[in-house]
C-alpha cells in the first residue's frame, strides 16, 4: 500500500470512531439521517440500522489498519 491510502484508512478509521461516538450520545429514538452514497439527499433511518453498519465499517477498518500494522 502507498502512504496515501494509509492515511486515507487511518483517516476512514478515525471518522467511524468519532460518528460512533456521536451516535452512542444520542437517545434510541433519536432522529438520525443518512446521507446515500453519492446522493446529495439524507433519508430519516432508524439509529439501530445505523448502529449496525457503523459497526460493521468499523471492524473493517480495524482489521485494514491491523495490517497496515504488521
Amino acid at each position: 500500500m502507498d502512504p496515501e491510502e494509509i492515511n486515507e484508512i487511518k483517516q476512514k478509521a478515525t471518522e467511524i470512531e468519532v460518528l460512533e461516538n456521536e451516535l452512542s450520545s444520542l437517545s434510541e429514538n433519536a432522529k438520525v439521517y443518512r446521507q446515500l452514497t453519492n446522493a446529495p439527499v439524507f433519508f430519516l433511518s432508524k439509529k439501530s440500522i445505523i448502529d449496525d453498519k457503523i459497526k460493521n465499517e468499523k471492524e473493517l477498518y480495524q482489521d485494514k489498519v491491523k495490517e497496515i500494522k504488521k
